[in-house]
């Protein structure tokens, strides 16, 4: 069973099915903000390297443009909520130590999030569900703030130490040229060897993680009002018809269409 629920700055989606260990998610990154909240079930969360495991009432938010996938941890139950959310929903009265607090650590634990959970749920299941965007909305926003007033509760695993360089390499370097042989150079590696791990650890190959993480980048670019011709240049694409492939193949929308 599935629930979804679109206001202007917010995407909600409840699910609940009985599952075995797979995949939940492919490798994929979003211009918003995603939250992922379980509540029954365990699942493995792999962000830019880091490997994580969310147990009922565990939650995590993931910033934009970072890499994540999901699998299940084992056969059964599986309750999840995810809320995909944009910049603009945080209050700006602590937008920016939200954000900080995000990317300092996107994984969060403690016993009080039930409290906020549960009715999120309950709502999202209730019929006509798009008449209660003003008060999940609401309930996310205390979540929010939560995150800032405590400190997280539980183990939160490691990062791994190449994919956290490799990403870190791809992030300064985006507005260039990046070869393999380039990120190889750097890690003193040989480029089968740097091909095999990122793929084993991240589920995606270098090449598809650099090109989509400029393509998502430029995105965020035009959707801030820079025209689409300039962003492509901004990430080394000098044709831009060969960037309006990969951008519509990546969205399904063209550029033009993002820029509204």
């Amino acid at each position: 069973m599935q629930k979804l629920l679109k206001t202007r700055h917010t995407e909600f989606a409840y699910r609940e099915e009985i599952t075995g260990s797979k995949r939940i998610f492919d490798t994929h990154c979003h211009l918003s903000f995603e939250l992922i909240a379980v509540y029954e079930g365990a699942v493995h969360i792999i962000v830019e390297g880091k490997r994580v495991e969310l147990q009922p009432y565990h939650m995590a938010i993931i910033p934009p443009h970072l890499y994540h996938s999901v699998f299940s941890v084992k056969s059964g139950n599986y309750r999840r909520v995810t809320i995909l959310f944009d910049r603009d929903l945080i209050p700006e009265q602590i937008r920016e130590e939200v954000v900080t607090a995000i990317g300092e650590e996107p994984f969060y634990v403690h016993p009080f999030l039930k409290q906020m959970l549960d009715p999120l749920a309950e709502v999202l299941q209730m019929p006509e569900p798009e008449r209660y965007g003003p008060l999940v909305e609401s309930i996310l926003v205390q979540i929010l703030y939560h995150r800032i007033m405590y400190s997280s509760v539980g183990s939160l695993g490691e990062s791994d130490p190449m994919i956290h360089q490799i990403s870190e390499y791809i992030d300064r370097h985006v507005h260039d040229r990046i070869t393999l042989d380039d990120i190889a150079r750097y890690l003193y590696l040989s480029k089968s060897t740097l091909c095999h791990v990122f793929r084993r650890k991240m589920n995606i190959s270098v090449k598809q993680y650099i090109l989509q993480k400029k393509i998502v980048y430029a995105a965020d670019l035009i959707r801030n009002k820079m025209p689409a011709k300039e962003a492509a240049r901004s990430i080394g694409y000098d044709n831009y018809a060969n960037f309006y492939k990969m951008y519509k193949k990546f969205f399904s929308e063209t550029p033009a269409r993002r820029d509204k």
